[in-house]
């Protein structure tokens, strides 16, 4: 025998306390997000800032391209730069007063900031439409206007046609400065794919019809060709600025949950403090927070590459909430794990103590499988006429509902009834002990009883090795 006590092993009590740390942690950062958002509002609104010196940027390079353009059209990009740029004010006017607001709030859940998260990216979408339907009606006014200062039939018919070449060259020439622009400084395969294509082709029929000298299918051409990439670059502009704001509501949201997912395995100021809630899940928590940290990744990422509206919307609205469930299931999880595992031993103890007044001795040897917490409970006892009883607790599922057994590996345990009388009363002292218990039923013992006697072995062997698996086949 190996000594030990009734007590024997049990789940290390720094252990079951950081479970209830981490189970009130996890609490307590559920009441506490304004919290959380304050401090992962210093990420969100550098990148903000960077995101707006890029627009800014972008509108000083647009202003340059404006400036090789033809006087009049010259005018209508300039008055269209003007509401881009208004739009874009207004766009940052709107984000720093959200975030003064939810800073000003001390009383805001999970479900609350979500659910104002899903008003703002509505409330972005309307706007967003609003705006290029408005930028598209006073676009097409001011473009019939210059189109119709050449529909002019003059009683010079080679006069009238040299016109119309002209000024399809220059609608061509103004085009072809929107469309290098476009191409050069716009996200425009992310956020209008294959518009800039189309509208290219369009640009190169116009071409060759003005240099076969075709005046008015050209200078149709040339204003269509015009019109619409000047309608896609303040398009683009338009969605970029909204892209931009759902892209920091969906990084901002992600990496409140990582916070979280930090926070509850954050270690404590001890050497044993950490809350090793990956070791109750087997590894299932690592596994969120490396797919937590593809999501921040793929929010963050930059150049051609970055996700488009739909993936963001999907990150937000979808990826998001299901990670968060995720956390809090396995953060539940493991509290659930260990308190279970401590319970296997208990089961183990009241079993023993049952047996002692049956006359098997209290000074018992058990272990868990592979010392392992998580893994099954083995206990043996022996009765003052030398028989032997291994008793076995082992885990089903999840929900704590665990497996007991209880083998006789001598014969002078007794009669049929004895032994069924004895399983009898086993059940009703657990069920007093307020365990849900199922009524004793008949079981094919193991084959190798011999191993399971050797507890050591069963302590250095991995989970399943020599106890079988409720369910498994003997």
């Amino acid at each position: 025998m190996s000594g030990r006590k009734v007590s024997y092993v049990s789940v290390e009590e720094s252990e079951a306390r950081k479970m209830r740390e981490a189970q009130a942690r996890l609490t307590e950062l559920r009441a506490d997000v304004p919290k959380l958002l304050n401090k992962v509002r210093d990420d969100t609104r550098r990148e903000a800032d960077r995101r707006f010196r890029e627009a800014d940027e972008r509108q000083r390079r647009y202003a340059a391209a404006v400036d090789k353009l033809s006087a009049d059209i010259r005018q209508v990009e300039v008055a269209a730069r003007r509401r881009t740029e208004e739009n874009a004010r207004r766009l940052r006017q709107e984000l720093n007063a959200e975030i003064d607001a939810v800073q000003q709030q001390h009383a805001v859940d999970l479900a609350e900031h979500d659910r104002r998260m899903r008003t703002a990216v509505q409330q972005s979408e309307r706007r967003l439409q609003s705006a290029i339907v408005a930028e598209s009606t006073v676009r097409q006014q001011v473009t019939e206007q210059l189109a119709s200062d050449i529909r002019q039939v003059g009683r010079d018919v080679a006069a009238q046609r040299e016109r119309e070449l002209a000024a399809a060259r220059q609608w061509l020439a103004d085009a072809e400065v929107l469309r290098n622009y476009i191409a050069g400084d716009l996200a425009h395969e992310r956020l209008a794919p294959g518009q800039l294509q189309r509208l290219a082709q369009d640009l190169r029929l116009a071409v060759a019809n003005a240099d076969n000298g075709l005046s008015q299918a050209a200078v149709a051409q040339a204003q269509a060709a015009y019109a619409g990439l000047s309608e896609l670059r303040a398009t683009v502009e338009l969605r970029e600025q909204e892209w931009s704001a759902l892209r920091g509501q969906t990084y901002e949201r992600l990496l409140l949950l990582r916070e979280m997912v930090h926070a509850v395995a954050q270690p404590g100021t001890g050497p044993d403090d950490g809350v090793d809630v990956d070791f109750w899940t087997h590894g299932r928590y690592q596994a969120l927070q490396e797919e937590l940290g593809q999501a921040v990744a793929l929010a963050g990422q930059d150049g051609p590459d970055a996700p488009g509206p739909e993936e963001l919307r999907r990150l937000l609205e979808v990826e998001a909430p299901r990670l968060q469930a995720e956390h809090e299931r396995l953060v539940d999880t493991a509290a659930a794990a260990a308190n279970n595992s401590q319970l296997r031993a208990n089961i183990a103890d009241r079993v023993v103590q049952t047996l002692a007044v049956a006359g098997y001795d209290r000074d018992v040897d058990g272990g868990y499988e592979g010392e392992d917490f998580r893994g099954g409970f083995v206990a043996r006892t022996r009765h003052e006429d030398g028989s032997e009883v291994l008793v076995t607790i082992m885990p089903v599922d999840e929900r704590g509902t665990a497996e007991l057994a209880i083998h006789s590996i001598h014969t002078r345990i007794g009669s049929e009834e004895e032994r069924r009388s004895r399983a009898t009363a086993l059940v009703t002292q657990l069920r007093a002990g307020g365990l849900r218990v199922s009524d004793p039923a008949e079981a094919q013992p193991p084959t190798q009883l011999d191993e399971l006697r050797d507890i050591t072995r069963i302590k250095k062997s991995p989970p399943g090795a020599v106890v079988p698996a409720p369910g498994a086949p003997q």
